[in-house]
């Protein structure tokens, strides 16, 4: 019997999610007021970002943690499932599959590019000003080897402050160090 790498089981999973919620946004695009569209696309939002937090895919979990509460407040009746929304829940997709499929070559700038987007429609369907883009940090960059050049490795990690909220277990991911 052959049991299968639970990352790969996510992958395929979350291959599922992404193809379901394409469709739906889809088809949420021509039916605004679908309640069952609207919790189609909630949902799967929010099995990819609790599975990716689960499975070490942060930048998964963090990304989709916000399309996740625009689409809460959707469901509210706070905010439009209007053609823009569903466009740039179209690009939110291709981007999760991007950090899920290539997470080196998913640049941040363009995630952000799609998040400030999503602010901009979510802060004038609420009426609330939208706070300024957070500024996309350069990826760190090793200075010179420290020590005698022993083999080993020291890992330096910060997490977020808000790591619990979007379902992530430090220490699970501790572990797979």
């Amino acid at each position: 019997m052959t049991s299968l790498n639970p990352v790969d089981v996510f992958r395929m999973e979350a291959d599922e999610l992404l193809a379901c919620l394409e469709t739906t946004l889809l088809d949420l695009g021509e039916k605004p007021q679908d309640r069952d569209l609207i919790d189609t696309a909630f949902r799967a939002l929010h099995t990819i970002k609790g599975s990716g937090a689960m499975f070490g895919f942060e930048r998964v979990a963090a990304f989709t943690h916000d399309f996740e509460t625009a689409f809460d407040l959707v469901r509210q009746g706070r905010v439009p499932a209007s053609l823009d929304l569903v466009n740039v829940a179209l690009s939110a997709k291709d981007y999760i599959r991007l950090l899920i499929e290539d997470p080196d070559g998913a640049e941040p700038v363009f995630g952000q590019a799609i998040l400030d987007e999503l602010s901009g429609l979510v802060g004038r369907a609420t009426g609330r000003a939208t706070a300024a883009p957070a500024p996309v940090s350069e990826p760190a960059t090793v200075s010179e080897p420290v020590g005698d050049g022993a083999a080993g490795w020291r890992v330096a990690i910060a997490f977020a402050p808000d790591i619990l909220r979007n379902g992530t277990n430090p220490l699970a991911l501790l572990d797979d160090l």
